[in-house]
């Protein structure tokens, strides 16, 4: 087919001098972009391809030069003439085909999103992939993204939520337009949940009905139990070794072509390709029990850290120290989550996770209550087959920081400066927003709702944050959380055993020392959560306020304001 002894520090912000500044598009990006397939010197051709959605405050240029998406416009109206139409053969060769109009509709994280329109009425969605890490990275995760929208259309979704059916793709560059590629269909006369999603302004009634349909879509993935982990790929793509094994529970009792289309392969999760292991590499999985996988994700760490050591181009002691916190986590690992103190074996069964399940991947009908609409998920990119505790709560309503649920439970909140009532509030409506999650979800799954238990929440916690650094010395924080649940390890958590990993009164002081140093530069850092990138529409409104400076080398510095 064509293919946390330190006290844990607050969350983050994105700016200096606790400051926060809020794009006023947060869902949007910039405004579409079209361009007429069939004018060649159409102006807008070279914006079309061009990343605009952002700014670096480093290395703008290259940046965003990485994320030009040039793909040839003419091979794509070849793939599209080749299509069936309706059921029907493709088009006969000498039948005129014209893509009439093709439009830029989101420029994401890993992919740009294009809407192609066709003189015969029909539209489409081109998903064309940045040249973010190695190609064949991002040929695996075409691959399996494929395979699971497929999966979840023939097994998940029913009359549930829709998913787009893909007409062609390619996982390589060997293709009329030349360049990896998804066209799928496109869902007129939808918007994106997260046009009526408002974390913290809106009534908690309000928030929950735009939290359910996230939980419903969530529970629906819970459903199907896999025979491995890692990430599903139809069975051409996985080796002849993956390939004799089924995909998922029953699959011997289903329809033969059903159970003969998937199978589970390597892992997608992009800690696993931050190195440059052979595609064939066990490290990546798959992986027959949980214990394994989560093995495998200190191991794959530990890897990745040699790597770096070699390559001899990042702070050796930086990366010295990044191998202490990980050997710990190794030792930690295989004695962190044990099934007789779970008590709930079906925690550990293998479920698909699906990374990027956020108000901005769910569409909506543009004209109905959102109650009353029928949902569709996009953007599958980020899914894996994983143990069902550690796939947790998405990242749009997930909050580690103090619970609070009113203000009534602030003493003298009504004294409190403007500045501290809108932080408490911004606490109160996040710790409303988890518990609203965990609360729908069990009702709609309570078999996994033990998985966001306190208990098996910490246990799960350093898996969560082995697998998502963003930065090199973001061990750190792996290191805080496992000296923290050393001193509950009894106390709170009721432990009989010895915690298996231990710290010298000379580590536990380089951890305090250098988790605050760390901890405060990430406060005092603009953007630093999102690596120096910037809304564009943000970045032109502080640019103008002469909030930020452009310096000599092309990079760009905050300037806090002058204090009256």
């Amino acid at each position: 087919m064509l293919r946390t002894v330190c006290k844990r520090a607050v969350p983050r912000l994105n700016a200096a001098s606790g400051l926060r500044f809020q794009s006023s598009k947060p869902d949007s990006g910039p405004e579409t972009v079209f361009t007429s397939l069939n004018e060649e010197n159409d102006p807008n051709r070279d914006a079309f391809f061009k990343y605009t959605w952002g700014t670096w405050l480093k290395n703008n240029e290259a940046e965003r030069a990485k994320r030009e998406t040039r793909f040839s416009i003419e091979g794509l109206a070849e793939v599209i003439k080749s299509l069936p139409q309706s059921g029907k053969a493709p088009i006969e060769a000498e039948t005129e085909i014209k893509v009439t109009q093709l439009a830029s509709l989101h420029e994401g994280k890993h992919h740009r999103v294009y809407r192609v329109d066709v003189d015969d009425g029909k539209q489409y969605v081109l998903r064309i992939p940045y040249g973010l890490g190695s190609e064949l990275f991002r040929k695996k995760r075409i691959q399996s993204e494929v395979a699971t929208m497929d999966f979840v259309r023939e097994k998940v979704a029913n009359d549930r939520f829709l998913v787009p059916e893909v007409h062609s793709w390619n996982a390589t560059v060997d293709n009329p337009l030349d360049s990896q590629y998804t066209l799928m269909d496109f869902f007129a006369g939808r918007d994106t949940l997260m046009k009526h999603w408002n974390p913290v302004a809106q009534e908690m009634t309000e928030r929950a009905s735009k939290i359910k349909p996230v939980v419903d879509i969530y529970s629906a993935l819970l459903q199907p139990e896999f025979t491995r982990y890692g990430s599903l790929y139809f069975t051409e793509d996985v080796s002849s070794k993956d390939a004799s094994v089924l995909a998922y529970k029953g699959a011997e009792n289903d329809k033969k072509e059903l159970a003969d289309r998937w199978r589970i392969g390597p892992t997608t999760e992009s800690r696993f390709w931050k190195n440059s292991l052979p595609e064939d590499s066990p490290m990546r999985g798959p992986w027959e029990t949980a214990e394994e996988y989560i093995e495998a994700t200190a191991a794959i760490n530990l890897h990745n850290l040699a790597e770096l050591s070699k390559n001899g181009d990042r702070n050796p002691a930086v990366v010295a120290s990044a191998v202490v916190t990980y050997e710990k986590y190794q030792q930690l690992s295989s004695q962190l989550l044990l099934r007789p103190e779970v008590e709930n074996d079906n925690l550990f069964s293998a479920r698909m996770a699906f990374g990027d399940l956020h108000p901005i991947n769910v569409l909506v009908e543009g004209q109905k209550d959102i109650a009353e609409s029928t949902l569709a998920l996009v953007d599958f990119e980020n899914t894996a087959i994983k143990p069902a505790l550690l796939i947790g709560t998405p990242d749009y309503v997930r909050y580690g920081g103090l619970k609070l649920f009113k203000t009534e439970d602030i003493p003298n909140y009504d004294k409190l400066s403007d500045q501290e009532k809108a932080q408490v509030n911004y606490m109160i409506a996040q710790t409303q927003n988890a518990f609203t999650f965990e609360f729908l979800l069990n009702n709609e799954a309570p078999e996994f709702i033990n998985s966001f238990s306190p208990r098996v929440k910490r246990l799960a916690e350093p898996v969560r944050l082995a697998l998502n650094p963003l930065y090199l010395e973001d061990h750190l924080d792996l290191s805080e959380e496992m000296i923290k649940l050393q001193q509950d390890w009894t106390p709170i958590m009721g432990m009989e055993r010895e915690f298996p990993v231990h710290w010298t009164n000379e580590e536990f002081e380089k951890q305090a020392k250098d988790f605050a140093e760390w901890n405060q530069k990430a406060m005092s850092t603009p953007f630093f959560q999102t690596k120096g990138w910037v809304p564009q529409d943000m970045f032109e409104q502080l640019f103008g306020n002469g909030l930020l400076d452009k310096t000599e080398s092309g990079d760009y510095e905050y300037v806090a304001p002058k204090k009256e």
